[in-house]
């Protein structure tokens, strides 16, 4: 018997829930336009009284996540916070260096110029050399860093010397140059560990996401509280975990070819497939964020 519990319209299971939780890269947009029926849900979830938190798994700051969502067509009214995977990496790396011990730390940030705006002015000392770092912050990964035999090499050295990684997401998949879909962020973290190196996420699976958003909507219980995603096992475990709802969507990295009945059969049988072979028993499935 499949674990799948199929289902096309979130209307359909809206009822289950007080709260959710929903992924915005993947879920709500795919990077550049909104995916058809976004707007409607969230307005209809909102009408339903059901409280929204909006997770961003992005380098970027919180304002950034939500002027780029607004100039997409998404009114801030029609959530109740934004919650991004990078700003409290930051919020608690500012925090540590508060620390007596930890005031000095050098960090050597792995990111794209517009990602590493987000330390600008976090009063955190930043080196230009890995190999005065103290500790390693992750915030870009293209996808190709891991076949780069310097990248390896250096990333291997300071693993090594036992500097911690600091990374907001372990995403599976992260989107390359070509419009593809290559290898993310979990490669370089796979990598560190298998070096014996320490990391340390911020982003899904991590409970420090979700315990951010479950006190955000506080005094809401766990079971009442419903996760949308689109990574497969990361958006799904995390939530599990917490004791919360998993739903996964085929948008995005949810491997999803096209929007016939033929196709989201055979999505849903591998996806049945998929889910048996991490031992679930229960997972919802709908093809995307549709009320």
């Amino acid at each position: 018997m499949s674990p799948i519990i199929s289902v096309t319209h979130l209307a359909a299971i809206i009822d289950r829930f007080d709260g959710l939780i929903i992924e915005q890269q993947g879920v709500i947009d795919n990077g550049a336009t909104l995916y058809p029926g976004a707007i409607e849900a969230l307005t209809r979830i909102k009408a339903a009284g059901v409280r929204t938190i909006v997770l961003s798994s992005s380098s970027k700051s919180d304002r950034y996540n939500i002027d780029r969502l607004t100039a997409l067509g998404v009114d801030p009214e029609l959530y109740e916070r934004l919650v991004g995977t990078g700003q409290l990496l930051k919020q608690a790396l500012v925090a540590r260096s508060l620390n007596e011990h930890e005031g000095t730390r050098r960090y050597f940030l792995i990111a794209s110029p517009e990602d590493a705006a987000l330390f600008t002015d976090s009063r955190l000392t930043i080196v230009d050399n890995v190999e005065e770092a103290d500790a390693i912050v992750l915030l870009t990964a293209t996808g190709g860093e891991v076949e780069d035999p310097q990248f390896r090499t250096a990333l291997t050295a300071v693993a090594q010397r036992g500097v911690p990684l600091y990374s907001p997401k372990a995403d599976v998949q992260a989107p390359v140059p070509r419009g593809e879909l290559g290898p993310g962020f979990a490669a370089i973290l796979n990598l560190y560990r298998a070096e014996g190196g320490e990391v340390v996420l911020f982003g899904k699976p991590s409970a420090r996401i979700y315990v951010r958003c479950r006190n955000i909507l506080d005094p809401i219980e766990e079971p009442r509280i419903g996760v949308i995603g689109d990574q497969f096992p990361s958006d799904i475990v995390g939530p599990k975990a917490m004791g919360m709802v998993p739903i996964f969507v085929g948008t995005g990295a949810g491997g999803l070819k096209g929007s016939s009945a033929e196709a989201i059969e055979a999505w849903t049988a591998e996806l049945g497939r998929l889910a048996a072979s991490y031992d679930m028993t229960e997972l919802t499935a709908m093809p995307g964020l549709v009320w």
